[in-house]
């Protein structure tokens, strides 16, 4: 690089101003004035930039859209301003803690002796503070603080008493050598790195130099996103190149950003970022550029797209908030409503008096804020209607809900009384069962028996017979023997041996007659017993097996009696579940008929309720 006049330089830059025709200058102008009014500046003080950036607070404000706009004629005021980003600078370089780096005691002495060489308008002071902040950052040999290299940078290109490019090319170079060790995270030491080139751009922008401006301008904005001044300035050169076409695309790309700052300050609902974003829209630099006067429609077009088209008025919005408040729709308020109802009258009272067309995009939002109010309104109209519907139809769902429930406890109670019936049913069987058994274990034991019982036995009946005959025959023996002995002894007058002859002949004769007849009735009488017996056995196994027919009979009289108590009970509960079903079927077709009613009658009224709402929506 080599040596150049600034002066010269800036003589150079001057006149491409003037390309535009005072025509379209004034086109331009009047372009500024009728979309943002005042907004504009084309002349701007150190005290004016000062003023603005004390504005600035880095704290509300994302990375991507913290960017001060650096005027390539007021480049140099950027170091001497205390804004709250170079602050935070200087707070990062004290507190990194890495051992690479050490904040110099000279950078307040540097910063100083820069900041006097910003501002003095005599050559001689400014050759004179420029040296001195050149000589400290020579001077010191172990100079870690990057920013003193951007200051003699910056020194070293736009002071002619001292211009040395090469120079200042290396210190840009040392400073960015010195960031890349430093303890800053990524999105930090980028934003440190746009600022290097595009202080460097601007530099070589003011040379006239604008292939290497365009190449720093296009290394910025690889480093941080919304490095809107180096776009600027990338437009500025594209128009003065010729390209038109991608001059026009580059500042729309501007627009668009002032667009997406308004939008975000909106959807945070942060009044003083949207302030800050209003009063230092990026699109103010591009018409305070008068050597944009040739893209006048184009820029007009770009303002158009971006904030007119897609804007709507906030007069609009304070007329439906207005029509909302004085309806007849205060009982459907609630509380969530009114806060979105306060939301929009505080930002469209600040705003609504406001002519600046950046405004209409907020105009755009608190339009779909008073849709969702609108929306939330005729929800709640609907919600009492059909809630008031609901209720009353409530009594059927009741009802109904009372008859299902009975209906599936008799299917319950059903299975129960059919298992109870059962369960007594088993129970008589088993009873029947056990009596039935018992009696016959004892017809058994009883048969059994029969064996040692001596009243069946042929034997013992024999026996028994026969020592009765026997005995019977002697009492015959004795008292017919002496009965007929005596009267024959004294018929014949027989003596004692004649009559004992006789008493014993004729015994003899009557006993041993008593003795065949009692043989032959023991005899019968053996055969009786053996007869008996028989008999007797007969009749017990026939009682065995009339017990177990009767048991029989028994078991399945109660099992008829039993299907036949629960059939019955079946038959009444279906009679009784056809009752309910029948209810049920007539409460639903009443209910469904209710239902079509009172629908129809509450759709009416929400129509007639939300006609002026939906009104409002359709115009829109």
């Amino acid at each position: 690089m080599e040596n150049y006049d600034s002066d010269i330089a800036l003589k150079d830059f001057e006149p491409v101003q003037q390309a535009g025709s005072a025509i379209q200058i004034t086109k331009f102008k009047n372009l500024a004035r009728s979309k943002f009014q005042d907004a504009v500046k084309y002349e701007k003080s150190f005290s004016d930039f000062a003023r603005e950036n004390s504005k600035y607070n880095l704290s509300i404000i994302p990375l991507e859209y913290n960017e001060i706009f650096v005027h390539y004629k007021q480049a140099e005021y950027y170091w001497i301003n205390e804004s709250p980003l170079l602050l935070l600078v200087e707070t990062l370089i004290k507190n990194t803690g890495n051992k690479n780096f050490i904040f110099d005691n000279n950078y307040r002495e540097v910063k100083n002796f820069y900041t006097k060489w910003a501002i003095q308008k005599s050559p001689k002071e400014k050759q004179y503070f420029a040296l001195s902040a050149i000589n400290l950052v020579e001077r010191s040999i172990n100079n870690t603080n990057f920013i003193n290299y951007i200051l003699s940078g910056i020194i070293r290109a736009l002071e002619p008493s001292v211009s040395d490019l090469d120079k200042s090319q290396a210190d840009f170079d040392r400073s960015r050598q010195i960031l890349e060790v430093t303890a800053f995270n990524d999105r930090q030491r980028g934003m440190f790195i746009y600022l290097i080139n595009l202080f460097q751009g601007i530099i070589y922008l003011r040379l006239g130099q604008y292939d290497q401006a365009l190449s720093k301008f296009g290394e910025s904005q690889s480093n941080k996103t919304g490095g809107m001044t180096a776009v600027i300035y990338a437009g500025l050169i594209a128009n003065k190149l010729g390209d038109y076409s991608g001059a026009v695309s580059i500042l729309d790309d501007v627009v668009a950003f002032d667009k997406q700052r308004i939008q975000y300050a909106i959807e945070n609902k942060s009044i003083p970022l949207f302030n800050y974003f209003l009063n230092s829209a990026f699109t103010y630099n591009v018409l305070a550029e008068l050597e944009f006067a040739n893209l006048c429609e184009d820029i007009d077009a770009l303002i158009d797209s971006h904030f007119v088209q897609n804007g709507y008025p906030l007069g609009r919005i304070n007329s439906m908030i207005n029509s909302i408040i004085t309806g007849s729709y205060q009982e459907y308020i609630n509380q969530n409503i009114k806060k979105q109802i306060e939301f929009v009258i505080n930002m469209s009272n600040q705003f609504s008096n406001n002519p600046n067309v950046i405004t209409m995009v907020m105009g755009t939002y608190l339009l779909s804020r008073v849709q969702e109010i609108i929306n939330n309104i005729i929800e709640n109209i609907k919600k009492k209607h059909y809630d008031k519907i609901n209720v009353e139809l409530s009594l059927y769902e009741h009802e109904i809900a009372e008859l299902n429930s009975k209906m599936n406890g008799t299917d319950g109670s059903l299975n129960e009384i059919k298992s109870s019936y059962e369960r007594g049913m088993n129970d008589v069987i088993k009873a029947i069962e056990s009596q039935t058994e018992y009696t016959i274990t004892n017809i058994e034991k009883q048969i059994e028996n029969i064996e040692n019982n001596e009243k069946f036995s042929p034997a013992t009946s024999f026996s028994n017979s026969l020592f009765y005959a026997v005995l019977i025959s002697i009492v015959v023996f004795i008292v017919f023997g002496f009965t007929g002995g005596f009267w024959q002894a004294k018929e014949i007058d027989s003596n004692y041996m004649g009559m004992m002859t006789d008493v014993f002949a004729i015994g003899i004769r009557w006993g041993s007659g008593t003795f065949v007849i009692g043989l032959i009735f023991s005899f019968f009488s053996a055969a009786s017993a053996g007869w008996e017996k028989a008999t007797e056995k007969q009749r017990l196994l026939k009682s065995i097996s009339l017990y177990n027919n009767y048991k029989e009979k028994q078991i399945e009289q109660v099992r008829k009696d039993t299907k036949a108590k629960i059939e019955y009970y079946m038959n009444k509960q279906k009679e009784s579940v056809r009752d309910i079903n029948e209810r049920i079927s007539k409460l639903k077709n009443e209910r469904a008929t209710q239902e079509t009613a009172m629908k129809q009658l509450a759709e009416d009224e929400i129509k007639k309720l939300s006609s002026d709402l939906v009104g409002m929506l359709e115009s829109v």
